[in-house]
C-alpha cells in the first residue's frame, strides 16, 4: 500500500524547528534594523546640512539648521535676524528617533551666502555604542561626518 502525505509528528516537528529558527533570527532582525535606522538618520541630518550650505551659496541668502527637542529642520533667512521654513519638503520638521541620541541637545548652524559655517562639532550616538561625529570648520565652511567606534 501507498502511504501519501506527512504524519502528525512529522508536521509537529518542522513546526518546532521553524519556531526555533524564527525565534532566534528576531532579535538579530531587531538590532539590524535600529543600525539600520540610527545611519540613515545621521545621514539625513548630514544631508541636510550640505543641502543648506549648497542653498545659502546658490540662492545668496541665509540658511539655518535648527535642532531642538529632538526635532530638526532648515530656516531660510534674507537677514541674520529673520529666518522662515521654507514651504517645500526641506522645511518640513524631522523627529529623531528614541534611541538616537545627539548632543548638544539645542543648537542652530548659519549658513552664510559665501560658504562660510560657525565651528560646531555634533556626536549623534545609539545606545552609547555606536558614535557619529558631524564636525564644522570654519571660516572655510567645511562639514565632515565621521563614524567612531
Amino acid at each position: 500500500m501507498n502511504k501519501q502525505g506527512f504524519t502528525l509528528l512529522e508536521i509537529m516537528l518542522v513546526a518546532i524547528i521553524l519556531g526555533v529558527l524564527i525565534t532566534l533570527s528576531v532579535p538579530n532582525f531587531k538590532n539590524t534594523y535600529s543600525t539600520l535606522e540610527f545611519d540613515n538618520t545621521t545621514k539625513n541630518i548630514f544631508q541636510l546640512m550640505k543641502y543648506a550650505q549648497e542653498k545659502a551659496i546658490l540662492q545668496k541668502c541665509y540658511y539655518k539648521f535648527v535642532f531642538s527637542e529632538r526635532k530638526y529642520w532648515i530656516e531660510k533667512g534674507i537677514s541674520l535676524e529673520k529666518f522662515h521654513r521654507p514651504s517645500d519638503k526641506t522645511g518640513k520638521i524631522q523627529i529623531i528617533p528614541d534611541k538616537i541620541n545627539i548632543n548638544p541637545d539645542d543648537f542652530s548652524l548659519i549658513f552664510a551666502p559665501d560658504g562660510n559655517i560657525e565651528e560646531q562639532e555634533i556626536i549623534i550616538s545609539k545606545d552609547n555604542e555606536l558614535k557619529y561625529k558631524i564636525t564644522t570648520k570654519e571660516p572655510i565652511g567645511h562639514l565632515t561626518c565621521i563614524q567612531e567606534k
